[in-house]
């Protein structure tokens, strides 16, 4: 059963997620809706300023959860992940003072992401991504091949 969605918005302006799974029902078409579970907090703002950075094609520079080191990324897709979270995926660049020669496919749930700002440089898309892949789901809410959502 795929579960649906459903914001709950919490004091002081955050929102939760919660899963709710729709069970066969009676005959007739009836259904039984069930709570499973909360799913991750989001940071709207935060899930804008990524989206804008992909629209602009701009490399971003940031430290990952509760890490020192700063990142360079190029962000391709914004996406909900099969567990609820936010979650941003693309090519990182560098890892602190590492720098990659190729750059490495790499994933952050985006509510864990601290210091965000652009690096200053912007990024060629790889020709062969896809966004419309299985592990991306359906909700996306920008991606490089994709026109921004309004």
């Amino acid at each position: 059963m795929q579960p649906f969605f459903v914001p709950a918005v919490l004091p002081g302006g955050g929102v939760i997620w919660r899963a709710i799974v729709r069970e066969p029902g009676q005959p007739g078409n009836v259904v039984n809706a069930r709570r499973t579970c909360a799913v991750a907090a989001r940071d709207l703002g935060l899930e804008e300023r990524i989206c804008l950075a992909i629209q602009n094609r701009e490399v971003l520079r940031f430290r990952y959860d509760n890490t020192f080191v700063y990142r360079l990324f190029e962000p391709y897709v914004v996406y909900r992940s099969a567990t609820g979270r936010m979650m941003v995926s693309g090519l990182e660049r560098q890892l602190g003072d590492k720098v990659f020669e190729v750059p490495a496919p790499a994933k952050f749930e985006i509510i864990r992401i601290r210091n965000l700002a652009p690096a200053g440089q912007t990024f060629d898309t790889l020709p062969d991504f896809s966004s419309f892949r299985a592990e991306f789901g359906r909700h996306v809410p920008c991606a490089v091949d994709r026109a921004p959502e309004r």
